[in-house]
C-alpha cells in the first residue's frame, strides 16, 4: 500500500482494498505525507526533466479522501458475536476487553498477522488480523 500511494496509483489503492486490505492509521499518515510532498513540488514549480511534476496528473487528494472514507468503516467481525483484545501479540495474551462484532475500531498499525488497534472506549491492544473488516 505504500507504495501504491506513494506513486499516487489510485487504482492499485482500490484493487489492494478490494481484497481485503485493511486501511490503518499509518496509511493515512503516509498519504498526509505525499500530500505535502505534492505541495512542496508545485511550490518549487519545476518543470525540468525528471524533477516536474503536473499537479492535473496528481491522484493523492482522491487516494487521501478514499483512505480516510475506508479506514472510518473499519470494525470488527467475528462469529462468536465478539473477539479479544490482547495486551500482546499472541493468544496466550492478557485479554484487555472483549469487542463485540459490529464494533468499529481505529487500526494504528496493520503490520503483521496481529493489528494493533483503538477500540471506542480508547483502549489499545492486539486483535487478530482476520477479526477485522471494512465495510
Amino acid at each position: 500500500m505504500a507504495l501504491a500511494i506513494r506513486q499516487e496509483d489510485f487504482n492499485a489503492v482500490k484493487i489492494l482494498v478490494k481484497h481485503g486490505y485493511i486501511i490503518s492509521k499509518k496509511d493515512l499518515v503516509n498519504a498526509a505525507d505525499t500530500e505535502n510532498e505534492a505541495q512542496e513540488k508545485l511550490k518549487e514549480n519545476k518543470t525540468d526533466g525528471y524533477e516536474s511534476y503536473i499537479a492535473g496528473n496528481s491522484r493523492i487528494n482522491l487516494i487521501s479522501s478514499f483512505l480516510r472514507q475506508r479506514y472510518d468503516t473499519n470494525k470488527i467481525q467475528d462469529p462468536d458475536g465478539y473477539t479479544n483484545l490482547r495486551k500482546d501479540k499472541s493468544t496466550a495474551s492478557e485479554i484487555i476487553q472483549k469487542v463485540k462484532s459490529g464494533d468499529f475500531i481505529e487500526v494504528l498499525d496493520n503490520s503483521g498477522d496481529w493489528f494493533l488497534v483503538k477500540t471506542k472506549d480508547g483502549k489499545e491492544g492486539y486483535i487478530y488480523r482476520n477479526r477485522i473488516k471494512s465495510a
